[in-house]
Order: C-alpha cells, then structure tokens, then sequence
C-alpha cells in the first residue's frame, strides 16, 4: 500500500506508537480502560480530523467505555450512536496541502479545496 509507506517515511507509526503510550501513563492507576480505548482507535483507519478533533467513532469508542465503567448500558446500538453525532469537519472542504510542501513529503500536492462529501 502505497500510503503505509509515505505513512512511515513521515513517522506516523512511531508517533502514534508515542500518543499510545503517553495515555497509557496518563491514566495509569485510573478507572479508565485506555487498552480497551486503544484496540477501538486501532481498528477504525483514521480517527482524528486533527490533533484535538476526534471523528465521530472515534467519540463513541470513549463515549461507551465511560457509560461501561458507570454501569450504565447505551439506549441506542453502537450503529445508531454515529447518526446521532454529527460530523461538522467531515463534511466541510478538505483543504489542500500546497505543493511546496507536498515536495518535501514526497506527494505532488494541489492549491485546490474540495468538498468532503
């Protein structure tokens, strides 16, 4: 897979491997089951629209860990939660990366915006 390698060329591996464990030492010795949280994160491709905006899967894998550790049981099925969030940044324009700055990551790049959806 052609992205896998850009991917790695860029250190996103060691980066995410990074953010993994600085919540693991976060929440060390908390009620929080960040293990349960990771092995959620890790199974969707891209769970974050930026470093501080998590998709809307992403929202629910946290959102049901924290009902699970209140005892308490969703009223909704896991499917049903994501129509109910709404994704704001995922359906606005997707902004490109210029060109000079695609060189240097090895892509081509484009000065042109295009909707999400």
């Amino acid at each position: 897979m052609r992205e896998m390698g850009h991917m790695r060329e860029m250190g996103y591996p060691d980066a995410t491997q990074a953010s993994y464990d600085e919540l693991r030492a976060r929440y060390a010795g908390t009620w929080v089951d960040v293990e349960r949280i990771i092995r959620g994160l890790s199974g969707l491709r891209c769970y974050m629209h930026t470093i501080n905006h998590p998709r809307p899967a992403a929202q629910q894998i946290i959102a049901i860990e924290l009902l699970d550790r209140l005892g308490l049981k969703p009223t909704v099925a896991p499917g049903q939660v994501l129509s109910l969030l709404p994704d704001h940044l995922g359906t606005g324009p997707i902004w490109p990366v210029y060109p000079p700055l695609a060189r240097g990551l090895g892509a081509a790049g484009s000065y042109m915006c295009r909707c999400a959806r």
